[in-house]
């Protein structure tokens, strides 16, 4: 007797297309670990993985080429990206050493409890 299909077990199976690293999976969203794995994998291979406190066999069918365009476009994105990121952290934490000294030399007193109306 042979081993019983995935249609017999009441497996579902999907296909995600394509997706780059950076891009959520359709109807998976954005699993970081799996997708990390997916790019270290040969095609034809397949791996078992837990998404969503649910196995799921992941199965790499095709690889595309490298798309200098795609990759200009997205690194671009990034870096802009990254740039915004690093100026409001920049800002933060500026704002903070400049609370954290006015307090020090007892200039200012911030009342972290404070509600506005109260």
């Amino acid at each position: 007797m042979g081993s019983p299909s995935g249609a017999a077990l009441q497996l579902q199976v999907e296909q995600t297309g394509f997706f780059s690293r950076s891009s959520p999976l359709p109807t998976l969203g954005r699993p970081t670990d799996v997708i990390a794995e997916v790019f270290n994998m040969h095609v034809g291979e397949a791996r078992l993985f837990i998404l969503r406190g649910q196995p799921a066999v992941v199965r790499l069918k095709e690889r595309t080429g490298f798309d200098a365009e795609a990759y200009t476009r997205e690194k671009s994105e990034l870096k802009d990206r990254l740039l915004r990121l690093k100026r409001e952290q920049g800002y933060t934490q500026w704002l903070s050493d400049l609370r954290q000294q006015a307090e020090d030399r007892s200039e200012i007193s911030i009342n972290q409890n404070w509600q506005p109306g109260l």
